[in-house]
């Protein structure tokens, strides 16, 4: 990437028995963060692929969640945590590992259908 050129980045946020579980977490302006509070704790970071990463660390510190990253992965800042397989942190999710792409691991996760909240 050349000055200049700007990405998008997208967080995803879902929930959980025991709080929020949040992948490819992106740090907020106060208002967002607090918005993000306002749905419940923070109880889960996940770090789907090796080429995200630069806000995770921060979110680790600030809410102390159970991290997951994909076995054999490099965390990059953040404690290893659980291993990203299976079910992942929510009950009938599931973890599409890629393996190794070029250059990192990566993954998706398919959570399962639950009632939007309003």
């Amino acid at each position: 990437m050349g000055p200049g050129m700007m990405t998008g980045r997208t967080m995803t946020v879902l929930t959980s028995d025991d709080g929020l579980v949040v992948l490819n977490a992106t740090r907020m302006d106060d208002a967002g963060q607090a918005e993000l509070e306002s749905l419940g704790p923070v109880a889960h970071l996940v770090k789907l692929s090796e080429s995200h990463g630069i806000d995770e660390p921060w979110y680790e510190d600030r809410y102390q969640p159970t991290t997951w990253t994909l076995p054999d992965s490099k965390p990059d800042g953040i404690a290893p945590g659980n291993p990203l397989t299976g079910e992942g942190p929510v009950a009938g999710g599931e973890v599409i590992d890629f393996g190794a792409t070029d250059g990192w691991r990566e993954a998706a996760y398919w959570g399962p259908p639950r009632a939007v909240r309003s």
